[in-house]
């Protein structure tokens, strides 16, 4: 990267995932097409933020190729097995109300229930882990048997099915891919310094439109991509609340994950 330019910092550019920068800078490369010849300081600056970007995309490639689960991934399975549990618990609840099957699906229900849901508020290994340990009790204390006897055996294999996923996507029961050498941190990094330093010689350039305004349709379609990705973010958080201005959130570029009150992704464990 580039020497550290501290006047830079005085550009506020809007919150990224990776993926999310790398077609905001497509999106900038298809307006440079519509406006004819770019002015030669950001047609430079325009091909250096693109080769950026390109480092970028091989790298996001490259952890897709050796199978390292996303952000995006993991949600999805912690949702999967999230609804499988809610699943069960509302499958038991109806069980408890049948005369003839109350007392065994009770006894299920507090099995895997007694202390709630909370189980699955938790961060991801601990929410694995506490899912296992229900499974196991339940089949040994013969809380499975029962509750297939009670025509829950689907349901049940939804709940187990979901769980062996949820340890896959984590990485708990199969090896994970060693992570690839060239993590996202310092490509994301070269690829924001490349564009600040587009967005800041393209300020330049618009600085005369009070004295030329021919330059203002050019600056406005080059930083039109950038403003409708502000704008997206300020509709994630809702009218009432600013969007976060700065880097790409988190450091490895993946979107945040996990629900509102979970401690993602476990004990320790980094992403």
């Amino acid at each position: 990267m580039n020497e550290k330019a501290p006047w830079l910092d005085i550009i506020h550019l809007p919150r990224f995932t990776a993926m999310a920068l790398v077609t905001s800078v497509q999106r900038i490369a298809t307006a440079a097409k519509s406006v004819g010849e770019l002015p030669k300081p950001i047609a430079l600056r325009l091909k250096i933020l693109r080769d950026g970007t390109t480092e970028v995309e091989h790298v996001l490639a490259e952890r897709r190729q050796v199978g390292e689960a996303t952000g995006a991934e993991r949600t999805e399975a912690d949702v999967n097995v999230d609804e499988a549990i809610r699943g069960l618990e509302s499958w038991l609840s109806a069980m408890k109300r049948i005369p003839g099957k109350a007392a065994k699906a009770s006894a299920a229900y507090a099995a895997y229930f007694g202390e709630g849901l909370t189980f699955i508020t938790v961060d991801y290994d601990t929410e694995w882990a506490e899912i296992a340990t229900r499974l196991k009790h339940s089949d040994e204390s013969g809380h499975s048997a029962a509750i297939e006897e009670m025509g829950g055996k689907e349901v049940l294999d939804h709940v187990r099915k979901m769980h062996k996923e949820y340890g896959k996507v984590l990485g708990i029961t199969t090896v994970q891919a060693a992570p690839v050498k060239n993590p996202l941190t310092v490509p994301l990094a070269n690829a924001f310094d490349a564009l600040r330093r587009f967005v800041a010689v393209v300020l330049a350039h618009g600085a005369n439109s009070d004295i030329d305004p021919s330059v203002i349709p050019v600056v406005t379609a080059l930083l039109e991509p950038l403003e409708a990705q502000r704008a997206k973010n300020a509709g994630k958080r809702g009218r009432d609340e600013a969007p976060v201005e700065g880097e790409v959130t988190p450091a490895d570029g993946e979107e945040p994950t996990g629900d509102e009150g979970k401690k993602k992704p476990g004990p320790g464990g980094s992403d």
